[in-house]
């Protein structure tokens, strides 16, 4: 092997190395922040009447369970040699076993909320009503509380979209390279040349950082392409903010404008907040109008 290849396959196992390195602990920070800040937003009454944040809001718990169990144990072992499942057959049997499940179900929970789109707008009423949570939540009694759903269906349309999009492109290679992997190298048993393999090394470890990424982006994709979301998390993040201002007793070092942008606003917002409850409780669907007069004309 001349100078030049040993120099490029070094330089490649270099990459590979530094990948593996430096890129899953922070897909594990990002992930973990951002998994979080959705469980917090999709479980607000204002997004969780929507069918497709159900499945948005078990997509980040699994999300949660896919980067622990599948990420931070990968990089544990590959980078560290920290692997307590390598000798423990049974512990090494349930990590391949809950590293797959949660993996696969990041795509699958994508898949599912796709179909509970497909069902939602569908000019078949029998199909619409498929796409719905128990009748409890979802009782709608007036044009607005209608418009509002439909507004959030458009954005939760648009978010899924740009989700199914990156989802795609980070699995299609890993996809690719598991196919090449399985049909060449394994079954008909082609060798490699040595730079050869450093390249595929190299491809096999881009990839698969690639598809760890699903788990890790959910957030980020919805507050790129969710208006709703973004308020939701805008409101999140005051009010966070405002409790530990609170609680550390440190709201009056703050210069005025921001006080009055911090605590004010958000009073304003829950004022607002109550007078629309009051006039959802205050507005009578028209059968209770008629039932009235039904009892009067039996008496």
């Amino acid at each position: 092997m001349s100078s030049s290849i040993a120099a490029f396959v070094a330089n490649l196992s270099a990459v590979s190395f530094w990948m593996n390195r430096v890129v899953p602990p922070l897909q594990i920070i990002f992930g973990t922040f951002g998994n979080l800040l959705n469980i917090i937003i999709f479980t607000r009454r204002s997004l969780r009447i929507n069918p497709c944040s159900t499945y948005f809001l078990f997509g980040s718990v699994n999300n949660f369970f896919a980067i622990y169990v599948a990420l931070l144990t990968r990089y544990l072992s590959t980078s560290w040699n920290l692997d307590p499942s390598a000798r423990n057959t049974v512990l090494c049997k349930l990590r391949i076993f809950f590293v797959y499940v949660s993996v696969c179900l990041v795509l699958w929970l994508t898949v599912l909320a796709s179909f509970d789109r497909f069902l939602s707008s569908s000019y078949n009423a029998g199909l619409r009503r498929l796409s719905r949570l128990p009748i409890a939540r979802k009782i709608i009694n007036n044009n607005a509380q209608n418009t509002r759903l439909r507004s959030s269906d458009r954005q939760m349309i648009a978010m899924l979209l740009f989700q199914v999009l990156t989802t795609t492109l980070f699995s299609v290679p890993y996809a690719a390279i598991n196919l090449y992997d399985t049909v060449v190298i394994t079954m008909l048993q082609y060798r490699l040349s040595t730079s050869g393999q450093a390249i595929y090394n190299v491809a096999s470890n881009l990839f698969r950082l690639l598809y760890y990424t699903n788990p890790v982006a959910g957030f980020y994709i919805y507050t790129l392409t969710g208006p709703k979301f973004r308020k939701e998390m805008t409101s999140c993040i005051r009010y966070g903010l405002k409790f530990v201002l609170r609680a550390t007793h440190l709201q009056g070092c703050l210069p005025l404008r921001i006080q009055q942008a911090l605590f004010v606003e958000t009073q304003i917002g829950i004022m607002d907040e109550s007078l629309t409850l009051a006039r959802r409780r205050n507005t009578v669907h028209p059968i209770q109008h008629r039932n009235p007069m039904n009892r009067t004309s039996i008496i």
